[in-house]
């Protein structure tokens, strides 16, 4: 089973920081990841992965996403707002050795998708809303996320719960979960699905360790909308990750 994109929230969220204009930072680790993609007959699949990140005042790279900041705007007494295109790459997919549910099935491939995201923060939690769309051509649809996030700070260390849902859209569902006349067996039946609604909830946490040393981790659990649980290909409610990752700031 390929990585899944889950990788970029956490990495962007964690090693995300605030840089002055005549600053850069870049950072280098590793980590791993074990993630449970509901996919029947498939299980957890652990894998380790490197970590790359880059920072400066308006452009970033963190995993298989960067980001360009278009704007910042601060309102006294009410919080700030933070407009960004976006750039990622998604690792979603599957080809037939990956499960025997895949047997016949032709190869799912990940995607390089294009969007904008818009933030707000302020002393109660931060909320962001992200619109991506494939501009691959692989499964042409698009995603919109809404995540609600707050940070605790501990000294060296950060907590952050946080709660996301996401609308994907028909053409991303029948592209992962779907199932082609072509490909319809006695047991895998043809499958075409709509656009649904995931949810998402998890805790990331960053200890940093020193000037130079950061631990990351993130724990969620994703359940599926119903034209992902009505799959096929799919068995099960939902999904759990757990991410671990150290990264080295130079």
């Amino acid at each position: 089973m390929k990585l899944t994109y889950l990788l970029k929230a956490p990495l962007c969220m964690l090693l995300a920081g605030e840089v002055s204009a005549d600053e850069s930072q870049w950072g280098l680790g590793i980590g791993a990841m074990a993630d449970k993609q509901g996919y029947a007959g498939v299980n957890t699949k652990t894998t380790v992965i490197p970590i790359t990140s880059y920072e400066s005042e308006n452009f970033s790279i963190n995993g298989p996403q960067f980001e360009y900041t278009l704007g910042k705007y601060t309102i006294p007494d009410f919080g700030a707002l933070k407009l960004s295109l976006l750039g990622q790459y998604r690792f979603d997919g599957y080809e037939a050795e990956d499960g025997d549910i895949f047997n016949g099935m032709d190869k799912r491939s990940g995607a390089f998708e294009l969007g904008f995201s818009v933030g707000y923060s302020s002393n109660l939690g931060g909320i962001s809303f992200e619109f991506v769309n494939d501009v691959t051509n692989k499964h042409e649809g698009y995603e919109a996320s809404l995540t609600y996030s707050r940070p605790y700070f501990f000294d060296s260390v950060i907590i952050e719960p946080y709660a996301k849902i996401s609308h994907f859209s028909d053409n991303f569902v029948n592209y992962y979960y779907g199932v082609e006349d072509h490909e319809s067996l006695s047991n895998r039946q043809a499958y075409v699905g709509e656009d649904t609604v995931n949810g998402e909830i998890g805790l990331r946490m960053r200890w940093q360790a020193g000037k130079h040393h950061s631990f990351i981790s993130n724990l969620s659990y994703r359940s599926f909308g119903s034209d992902i649980k009505n799959s096929p290909l799919v068995s099960g409610s939902g999904g759990a990750n757990i991410i671990l990752g150290y990264v080295y700031a130079f």
